[in-house]
């Protein structure tokens, strides 16, 4: 058995000062005050970063996102979508193989993927996944939207992941809504992001895009960071969580996401990176983002990465007896989760079950 000792954010992010005993990947114990035994780690413990929305195909992408529009990025026909058709299966692997390590190594044990390019780009993420110690959840999206395609992308998927819904015709949405009724699995949308589509919604349907998302019943929304009239009130009425990736939002220039009326609202609300090709696909990097900018103090900043995105994948990674040690370490007992923040201190250890990544 393995003892860490030191400032311990356990169950709901309750600070303690005290130790975390494991074994065999599993939480055993967490107590108040001197450790059983001589810990074999000193700092401050806190859950692992879990992030919930992430694009990482293009991570081998390069482009400049100052020359093009939101739509023109990763709209239907945009750059990333003629760049992953141009990608090579190995040149994709490799791309998000290299994205998947860089986030392990910040404090990462989770993630869920908007995978694109149907089952091939299923495929390509669990053959990047077995080269990494994080695990990935994956969210599917056809190529074509057709009963046949729907099913083969549910068939190997964790979920489906849409994009806007004002992509796609009434045809296209009414075959995805019979096709996955029969199929009990999560969806994720993204709602709320372009004003564009917002306005449209409302012009020609009098709903706005994020309460026609809502018709889906889906796991979560992403971004919301242009709600209108009662979206955030329909959104905490439906227990809809959303996923906020303010650092894409600030370079897409598609506004800012509303966390503080999220929260207000009773929101579930949990952080991704977005896409690979934009931002770095670490949440500790997001994290200090949220710090520097929103005016959140650490524990609902360090909540937001690391316990709430559990809730939102159904991984409870909080700190309490019987749960899977996915945990990572703070250098040095006196540097806490603000130091991190503020990007004083930094990650020094990460266990997610047998797997221990030392980084100092």
């Amino acid at each position: 058995m393995q003892v860490i000792a030191g400032t311990v954010y356990k169950g709901d992010y309750e600070p303690i000062e005290g130790y975390v005993a494991f074994d065999n990947g599993v939480i055993m114990e967490v107590g108040v005050g001197e450790p059983p035994k001589k810990p074999t780690m000193v700092g401050t413990v806190v859950p692992s970063f879990i992030n919930v929305h992430t694009h990482l195909g293009d991570a081998s992408l390069k482009v400049n996102p100052d020359r093009y529009s939101l739509d023109e990025l990763v709209g239907p026909g945009g750059i990333k979508e003629k760049g992953l058709e141009n990608l090579g299966f190995n040149q994709l692997v490799k791309g998000m193989e290299r994205a998947l390590n860089q986030a392990c190594r910040e404090g990462t044990t989770h993630h869920l993927d908007f995978r694109e390019g149907g089952v091939r780009g299923i495929k390509a993420l669990r053959k990047a996944g077995k080269n990494t110690k994080i695990n990935s959840l994956i969210y599917g999206r056809p190529t074509k939207i057709d009963r046949k395609n729907i099913e083969k992308v549910v068939k190997k998927a964790d979920g489906v992941g849409l994009s806007s819904v004002c992509d796609y015709s009434e045809a296209e949405l009414r075959t995805f809504l019979k096709t996955l009724l029969g199929f009990k699995i999560p969806i994720g949308i993204h709602a709320g992001e372009s004003k564009t589509n917002q306005t449209q919604s409302l012009d020609r349907f009098g709903r706005s895009e994020v309460v026609r998302s809502l018709d889906f019943d889906p796991n979560h929304l992403v971004h919301l960071t242009n709600p209108v009239h009662d979206d955030l009130q329909k959104v905490g009425e439906s227990n809809t969580p959303v996923v906020v990736c303010p650092r894409s939002n600030k370079i897409t220039k598609s506004g800012k996401p509303p966390i503080k009326q999220l929260l207000k609202q009773n929101i579930l609300v949990g952080l991704g990176t977005d896409n690979a090709m934009l931002c770095s696909p670490s949440l500790l990097d997001e994290a200090r983002h949220l710090y520097r900018e929103y005016k959140l103090d650490p524990e609902t900043i360090m909540k937001i990465a690391t316990i709430n995105g559990g809730k939102i994948i159904g991984v409870d990674n909080r700190i309490i007896q019987g749960n899977r040690t996915n945990i990572m370490v703070v250098e040095e007992v006196n540097m806490g989760i603000k130091a991190l923040l503020k990007g004083r201190a930094s990650i020094a250890t990460v266990i997610s079950g047998l797997d221990v990544i030392e980084n100092v």
